[in-house]
């Protein structure tokens, strides 16, 4: 893996989540733990940064207008004075609360590439079959081989059909002399593409990228997303629901106890 910007911290969050897994932690309570040590540290650094004791008086100066307006029966001049009154403060409180809680999103920020990595995919055992679709031209696919004759093409979809290897051996697909994908990965994800210079500068891609001026453009590898709970739609089985809804929970948790505007 090539790592970006933003997977900088991942060797930490690794040997923190080894240590929650020694403990028997299971999956999901990691998870659990994970989206509340995010959520108190983006509302403490946003109540931190943030001018609170202004941002309260801003608040209360606007309910008190919208309550004028709501009974007001006045000229229309002064309804104007008004309505042109609640856009400044609503603007000031846009404006002294908008840099916070961009700088309170960072952690969240900093978290979300590795538990991508770490609990969107269940890894293959040694002898599972796994499909490997090529994208790129016929051409460009026919330069491709495989350093094990007894992998299997599939014209109709375009892919191959590999027994995952185990660690002490290596299946590769090469073009010519060069090695277009090594398995077993070190880290699992679902395509292997082209280095994208802007994106994989901030995100780096955990399964590699093809080299420079390979045949096709990306391989898609199918692997079988990780479920952290047993019930309902698929949507709300994966990490990023789970964690999405327990970070905003948390965080609206957090947002009444300590009192923030």
């Amino acid at each position: 893996m090539s790592d970006g910007l933003l997977d900088l911290p991942a060797p930490l969050f690794d040997a923190l989540d080894s240590g929650l897994a020694w403990l028997g932690l299971p999956p999901l309570a990691r998870l659990m733990v994970y989206a509340t040590a995010s959520a108190w540290v983006s509302m403490a650094l946003y109540r931190k940064c943030s001018r609170q004791d202004e941002i309260k008086h801003v608040s209360e100066a606007a309910r008190s207008l919208r309550a004028e307006l709501a009974d007001y029966d006045g000229p229309f001049d002064g309804l104007l004075q008004q309505v042109s009154a609640l856009f400044r403060l609503s603007a000031r409180h846009l404006g002294l609360s908008f840099g916070p809680a961009l700088l309170s999103g960072l952690p969240i920020l900093l978290v979300l590439p590795w538990l991508s990595n770490s609990f969107e995919w269940i890894r293959p055992q040694p002898g599972d079959a796994v499909s490997i679709q090529a994208i790129g031209s016929q051409s460009a696919i026919q330069q491709l081989r495989w350093n094990d004759p007894e992998v299997e093409w599939n014209a109709d979809q375009r892919a191959w059909k590999v027994s995952w290897p185990d660690e002490s051996s290596k299946l590769q697909l090469q073009q010519a002399e060069r090695i277009l994908l090594e398995l077993p990965l070190q880290q699992v994800s679902a395509v292997v593409h082209q280095r994208i210079p802007v994106f994989n500068w901030l995100i780096g891609n955990p399964s590699g990228y093809l080299p420079d001026g390979s045949a096709i453009e990306q391989l898609n590898i199918e692997l079988k997303p990780r479920e952290l709970i047993g019930f309902g739609p698929s949507w709300l089985r994966n990490w990023l629901t789970l964690y999405l809804t327990a970070v905003v929970l948390i965080s609206l948790l957090l947002r009444w106890k300590w009192k923030i505007h």
